[in-house]
Order: C-alpha cells, then sequence, then structure tokens
C-alpha cells in the first residue's frame, strides 16, 4: 500500500507544490513510526532547569496534567527556624569560598539531616536523604516538547535505597536546591516531580521539596492523577511538616488516585467531528493501547503538518484503531 503526502503553499503567484512524499509502508506500525521521525526533527528540546513556567506547562498539556496554584501557607510552627545553610566552605587559608549548587549539595543534605530528619519519627522509622545529582530522571517529551533533567536529593528508606537499581526508584520524596543567590524555577519543579513519577514506584503520590535553605520553601505535588498543586511556605518547619505528612501517604494517596496506575488514559485528537470521541475510554489491553497511540500520532502529525502549510491531511480509516485492532470494541 502507499501513503501519499502532498502539500501546497499559497502566495499571490498561486499554488506550487511545497513537496511530495510517497512512501511504501507496510503496515499502520510503519507509518507511526514515520510520523515520529518527522515529529522528532520538530520537537523542541531543553533542560528543566532552563525551562520556563510556559514551557514546562505546555509538555505537560500534553500529558493531560495541569498544575494549580494553592494559597500560602504563611504560619509557623512552635519550633524555631533553623539557621541558615550558607552555601559557602572555609579554606585552609581561612577564606570562605561561595559553593555552586552542585558543590554545595552533600553540605546542604548534612543540614537537612541535622535541622529536620535527626531524632525525628520519620528518621527512626528507616529514612533517610541521599544525594542524587549524578543519576538522570526520566525524559519527558509531549506535545512538540522535550525536557530532561536530575533531582538533587532523596528521601526515603536507607535500606530500599541501597537495594535500588537507581536512586529514584524506591523513594517517595525529591528535594530540589537552589543557592540564596537563585530562584527557585516553577518550570523545573513541575517538570521533575512529573519525571520523579514516571520512575520511582510510588507513581503520583511523590512528592518534590524546593528550597534554599533559608528563606524560600516551596512544596508540589500530585493532587489527582491530572492536576499538580504547588504551594509556597514562609517557614521552613511547616514546609518540613507538611512534605513529610505527603511521604507518609505517598502510598495510600496514588491507591486513591483515578484511573488506577495499571490503567492508561489515550486521548485521540481530531478535527473531525463526526469521528467518535475516544477521550476518556481506559485501556488494558497492550495491543489495543499500541493500536490507539499510533493513531493519536497519526493525528499528531497530521495537526503538525497542517499549521505547518495550510492544509491537514486526513488519516484513513484503514489507519484508525478500530480498524487495525480486531478486539478494539471487546
Amino acid at each position: 500500500m502507499f501513503v501519499i503526502f502532498q502539500f501546497h503553499l499559497c502566495s499571490h503567484s498561486g499554488c506550487s507544490p511545497i513537496f511530495s512524499k510517497s512512501q511504501e509502508l507496510s503496515d499502520v506500525k510503519d507509518i507511526a513510526a514515520f510520523a515520529r521521525q518527522q515529529m522528532e526533527s520538530q520537537t523542541e528540546k531543553k533542560d528543566m532547569s532552563k525551562a520556563s513556567s510556559e514551557f514546562a506547562q505546555s509538555l505537560l498539556a500534553g500529558f493531560g496534567i495541569t498544575v494549580q496554584i494553592m494559597e500560602p501557607e504563611t504560619n509557623s510552627t512552635e519550633q524555631a527556624e533553623p539557621d541558615q545553610y550558607l552555601w559557602k566552605v572555609q579554606t585552609v587559608a581561612g577564606d570562605q569560598v561561595k559553593l555552586g549548587e552542585n558543590q554545595g549539595t552533600p553540605g546542604a543534605r548534612n543540614w537537612f539531616r541535622a535541622n529536620f530528619l535527626a531524632d525525628s519519627e520519620l528518621e527512626k522509622s528507616g529514612y533517610d536523604i541521599e544525594v542524587a545529582t549524578g543519576t538522570l530522571l526520566p525524559i519527558l517529551k509531549a506535545a512538540g516538547k522535550q525536557a530532561k533533567g536530575k533531582g538533587d536529593m532523596v528521601i526515603g528508606m536507607k535500606e530500599w535505597i541501597k537495594l535500588a537499581d537507581n536512586v529514584y526508584e524506591q523513594t517517595p520524596g525529591l528535594i530540589e536546591l537552589k543557592t540564596d543567590e537563585y530562584k527557585i524555577k516553577v518550570g523545573q519543579m513541575i517538570l521533575e516531580i512529573t519525571a520523579f513519577s514516571k520512575i520511582s514506584r510510588y507513581g503520583k503520590g511523590v512528592v518534590l521539596m524546593a528550597s534554599d535553605c533559608h528563606k524560600n520553601w516551596r512544596l508540589v505535588w500530585f493532587n489527582d492523577s491530572a492536576t499538580i498543586h504547588r504551594k509556597n511556605y514562609k517557614s521552613g518547619r511547616r514546609c518540613w511538616k507538611d512534605f513529610v505528612d505527603l511521604l507518609s501517604s505517598a502510598e495510600s494517596r496514588v491507591n486513591d488516585m483515578q484511573p488506577p496506575l495499571k490503567k492508561r488514559l489515550a486521548t485521540v485528537n481530531d478535527d473531525d467531528t463526526n469521528e467518535q470521541d475516544l477521550n476518556g475510554f481506559e485501556f488494558e489491553n497492550d495491543k489495543k493501547q499500541e493500536a490507539v497511540d499510533n493513531e493519536a500520532m497519526l493525528h499528531r502529525l497530521a495537526n503538525h503538518l497542517g499549521d505547518l502549510y495550510g492544509e491537514r491531511p486526513v488519516v484513513p480509516d484503514w489507519a484508525r484503531a478500530a480498524t487495525t485492532c480486531p478486539s478494539y470494541y471487546m
């Protein structure tokens, strides 16, 4: 079978073809692979640490995830706030040298251990904080955008972290650090927690805390499977208290979320209102899911090419999931 993509660019001198491509494709899997190849060349890529809030929210929208800003927490606890971590080290000569984020992370871990974790119920239960700066989080890719990055520290059961193949796998909490010279970035926080949720066994029950170890404190967590909540705090002690509560409830919260973890949700975007609306359907069968994913990719390619050339190709009926998967309606 042959699939022909042909587009025209209209100008004052009339319409002329931009390109015409004919390619023999054995089945819909080949078409989807071709679509992915075309989309890859147009993907906008950023490091999570450099991603704007707009870029991050656009990417997450491709996963069906939105972000909700909560009212800031201005209350504190009865316990005094700890002295700030200075992000400095003293040389042999007695000079104070400013540390960057990566250089200062081990010291920040010790600061958190001493001021928050030590002698707490969390520590007694077996929790510890470990540096994670050398390990990449899963790459996020959606909506024509791609982001990659690393966390700074994780918190979880010490013995489980030692046995894990990846530092993120057995931990419910991620800690993102910024020195006192740099602002905490919203885009980075929401991308990191999403990537973290894809590798941690706690799924979307994970929680991220961001701080400069002094005045700025943030929490980011999934309120449900499609909504991220983010909250600013005046008090580090109060932020830590809520962080611990979310850590402790990570497993129960993810179990309460809908849809369940093992079910996958696929949405097919189509401009043809006469087509079947697949939004909201849940698929557990791998072949059915693959067929839906392939059709969704073809629609993304068609939309993208339509934006580029002013003419949207039609995805044929024989390439749709309902046709390519015999058990689609079962």
